[in-house]
């Protein structure tokens, strides 16, 4: 999801830009239906709870293993090259929302992130935070991503500024991620690991359907706060860890099914940021009211339709020339990061 010059690779596989577009789609359908979700729509919550099993933390763990080693001006550009979205599209979102209601924009809380843009920030965090993990032993490493998870949501949480939260929250993923490029690790081809994926997918969505009534819709963004559960510490933490459990089976499911060759929507995973960032102020308008709440069967499926069109419309060429300023802002590094004094190792 992250721009060139912050995730750099020897050549293009289209194998990982194929998983980035088919995880970016899912993102906007996610969020196009979220308020269908919200109103009870059952076909529409099943649907919500299966895309967020894995679509984050398979985006999370992609991320981890496309993460290329820092050098001080790598590490530069990736906190410009996030940061300054970040804070682009946070008063976007925070003037567009006061527009709907009729109010002042709040720009007062730019370090509490708006809805999608936790993302940026977790991502800064955790490939600044990559060496240490690589440096640890494996098991103790994933271990210790999955003990901060966890006791990260005690209680009230550690809140969401800095999105503290979300970056706690999937942290275990990225670490995964980590560890399996450094392993060189790739997706069985076989078929009968394709069989095992896709019944695991088909699997999961009939599982959330007989027990969707048990826990609510908001566990499914790792970083809850065990408040936000009707159970105490003990309760929540376990449905962390069975989250996180599922989370990881259903993520190794998609990249194993993902499609290996270039097809005409593999761009879209190259430009997967911006339909990451954009989708949100398209979606913003329609979210507030009850546009999208009010809807039957019919109805969520023609959002889904809807949905993919609108991410295959965000990454094509007209949006990426109207937009590259605020999502790729690479004249910011060009500003703000020193030059490098050598040649970047890969």
């Amino acid at each position: 999801m992250s721009s060139n010059e912050v995730t750099v690779v020897r050549e293009r596989d289209p194998y990982w830009d194929n998983a980035k577009a088919i995880l970016v789609t899912l993102v906007v359908v996610g969020h196009a239906i979220q308020p269908a979700a919200a109103h009870e729509q059952v076909g529409a919550d099943v649907l919500y709870r299966w895309i967020y099993l894995f679509h984050m933390p398979a985006f999370v763990l992609v991320g981890g293993y496309l993460s290329a080693s820092l050098t001080r001006r790598r590490a530069g550009l990736l906190a410009v090259g996030l940061v300054v979205p970040y804070l682009i599209f946070q008063v976007a979102q925070a003037v567009e929302r006061a527009v709907i209601d009729g109010e002042q924009p709040d720009l007062t809380r730019l370090l509490v992130p708006r809805w999608t843009l936790w993302f940026l920030v977790a991502m800064v965090l955790w490939r600044l935070s990559a060496p240490l993990w690589l440096a640890l032993r494996p098991t103790v490493a994933v271990v210790g991503a999955v003990a901060l998870a966890v006791v990260a949501g005690l209680g009230s949480g550690v809140g969401h500024a800095l999105a503290l939260d979300d970056t706690l929250g999937y942290l275990p993923f990225f670490v995964g991620g980590l560890l399996l490029r450094e392993r060189g690790w790739r997706p069985p081809a076989t078929t009968s690991a394709r069989w095992l994926a896709a019944g695991a997918l088909v699997l999961a969505p009939v599982v959330i359907a007989l027990t969707r009534d048990s826990y609510s819709r908001s566990v499914h963004q790792l970083g809850f706060a065990a408040t936000a559960t009707d159970d105490g510490n003990l309760s929540a933490s376990a449905l962390r860890l069975l989250l996180l459990g599922a989370g990881a089976v259903l993520t190794l499911a998609v990249l194993v099914l993902v499609p290996r060759g270039g097809h005409a929507w593999t761009s879209v995973g190259r430009w997967s940021l911006y339909v990451y960032l954009l989708h949100a102020l398209v979606l913003i308008p329609f979210r507030e009211g009850e546009r999208l709440g009010q809807v039957g069967a019919l109805g969520v499926v023609v959002v889904v339709v809807l949905s993919v069109a609108l991410t295959l419309v965000l990454a094509s060429r007209p949006a990426r020339v109207l937009t590259w300023w605020a999502v790729e802002p690479t004249w910011t590094g060009r500003l703000l990061v020193r030059p490098s004094e050598g040649p970047e190792p890969r």
